[in-house]
């Protein structure tokens, strides 16, 4: 694989990258619900405001993912990843030294556009990076594995009601 057909000369750092690009928004889709309860004590907010806190960032990189693959395309995948991850470091540090609820719901919006714009830049560029589907299938292997169906069972199964003991339990 070369500089020119892949995009860059360490195909597997760039994988590092923008898989932890990736793992960041996963990460902060749900961190921030294991906080709540010492926000709720510090900083005091009311129900319907730690509901924004934990809220707004889901909201926006819903929202805005569509448009984050746009702005992308328009003016490079690479440079929306990197205006992703310093949105979302420059929030992360804006919420982290909140004083008022406020402050950390406009941190998390922030840092959902952010997300926004790193999620679908950090998968184009995957491609970019891995032209080839072979290219990519050895470098991520394990989400092949895991789509990939399985056919010595016929029947479906019933999986439903496993899957309301663990929310219920």
């Amino acid at each position: 694989m070369t500089k020119a057909t892949a995009g860059t000369a360490h195909p597997r750092a760039a994988l590092v990258v923008l898989c932890a690009g990736l793992f960041l928004i996963g990460l902060d889709v749900s961190v921030l619900n294991v906080a709540l309860p010492s926000l709720q004590a510090e900083l005091r907010p009311g129900m319907s405001t730690l509901q924004w806190v934990a809220d707004g960032y889901t909201l926006v990189l819903a929202c805005g993912v569509l448009a984050g693959g746009v702005w992308g395309d328009a003016h490079g995948r690479r440079r929306a990843f990197v205006l992703g991850l310093v949105l979302c470091g420059a929030a992360s540090v804006y919420g982290a030294t909140a004083q008022e609820p406020g402050q950390v719901i406009a941190a998390r919006v922030v840092m959902g556009l952010g997300a926004a714009l790193l999620m679908p830049s950090t998968l184009s560029l995957i491609t970019v990076v891995f032209p080839g589907v072979a290219e990519r299938r050895r470098a991520i292997p394990p989400r092949r594995r895991l789509g990939r169906p399985t056919r010595r069972r016929t029947r479906p199964r019933r999986t439903w009601p496993y899957v309301t003991l663990v929310v219920c339990g």
